[in-house]
């Protein structure tokens, strides 16, 4: 199973650190990660697909600390991760809820740690979830990549 890209691009701006995986599914980014060195802790609501995930990681000799939760129910602690990645979780988020999946993702981040995400549009080419979001109007699958702002990293990039 081959990673989404955006995971390799993450990667290769970080080369290594403590990841998350938001729906991580069956775990082909979270394998990727560990594979390229991270640390990685993925976290799912399917139980099958964690069961899925674990059989790969083993098949692959990794061991990957699967989380079966609802990423609401998580005790994150603060600045733990180098990358959040998220791909099959955000958009199944209802609207209501979206500002604590960025309360989550903001709570989980390392300063000048990296936030990648990858998810269906409503109405897209690839289909998506019946949540509207104005902000997106996107269609198809929307991919991008945000930094987490830190004083260093600033001044590290205007020198």
């Amino acid at each position: 199973m081959i990673p989404l890209r955006i995971v390799y691009s993450t990667i290769e701006l970080l080369h290594s650190g403590r990841s998350l995986e938001l729906g991580c599914g069956l775990g082909r980014n979270a394998i990727y990660l560990m594979q390229k060195g991270c640390t990685d802790d993925a976290v799912d609501l399917s139980e099958q697909s964690l069961q899925w995930a674990a059989e790969r990681a083993k098949e692959n000799n990794l061991t990957v600390n699967l989380i079966h939760k609802n990423i609401f129910d998580m005790k994150v602690k603060v600045e733990t991760y180098d990358i959040v990645y998220d791909s099959g979780c955000f958009h199944h988020i209802a609207s209501h809820r979206r500002m604590d999946y960025v309360h989550l993702v903001q709570k989980a981040l390392k300063p000048g740690g990296y936030f990648a995400i990858t998810c269906f549009v409503q109405g897209g080419e690839l289909g998506g979830a019946d949540i509207s979001d104005e902000v997106f109007g996107m269609v198809g699958l929307w991919t991008t990549l945000f930094r987490k702002k830190c004083d260093s990293c600033t001044k590290t990039l205007t020198t």
